[in-house]
């Protein structure tokens, strides 16, 4: 299995603990604090695990029931504009940058079933939750 990146680690190991979550609680948890220098490190290591097939995307919806998954087209063309999504929050948070975060349906990530629930575990397992906090 190829190496990732440090940013692409703490996104794994992020997901390895919640399966999920959306694009915008994962920036302001790999990265603390959150800073505008971030955005673009962390649009290319989303570019890279989605490329090596370790995560995937899907839509969180607000109502209730299952959030559905992208299409490879919706998947290319967020990819393609991922960083028009984020917006620096007057509170230092990224957050949305389409619409108010908590009625707008927003990509969220999940970890890929094999290689990236592995890969996720094993840097779970060896370096601790949340190392990057820690050290």
């Amino acid at each position: 299995m190829k190496m990732i990146d440090e940013i692409g680690a703490r996104i794994l190991a992020s997901l390895e603990e919640s399966w999920e979550d959306n694009v915008f609680t994962l920036i302001n948890t790999v990265y603390h604090p959150p800073s505008s220098a971030d955005l673009i490190e962390y649009c290319s290591a989303i570019r890279y695990l989605k490329q090596r097939e370790l995560v995937s995307f899907s839509w969180r919806i607000l109502s209730p029931g299952d959030c559905p998954s992208l299409t490879e087209s919706e998947t290319s063309a967020l990819l393609d504009s991922l960083e028009d999504w984020f917006v620096l929050g007057g509170d230092g948070n990224w957050t949305c940058g389409k619409g108010e975060i908590r009625t707008t349906v927003i990509p969220q990530l999940f970890i890929g079933e094999g290689n990236g629930a592995e890969l996720a575990e094993k840097l779970v397992h060896d370096r601790g939750f949340e190392w990057w906090i820690h050290e």
